[in-house]
């Protein structure tokens, strides 16, 4: 079953469904680039002056 209301962080497509859980949280799979990713997801940067400091 296709869930709509989820949109693919890579491609951008509406057309994913659940594939599992990790560490209880829902993963869905992207049917038009095959990526699996989870909506909660929160990336982790560094800030700008930690990337001008390490390179």
């Amino acid at each position: 079953m296709l869930n709509h209301n989820v949109i693919c962080p890579n491609c951008g497509a509406s057309r994913c469904i659940k594939n599992g859980r990790v560490n209880g949280k829902q993963t869905y799979l992207c049917k038009e680039c095959f990526s699996r990713f989870s909506t909660d997801r929160v990336r982790r940067r560094y800030s700008k002056e930690t990337k001008n400091r390490l390179f």
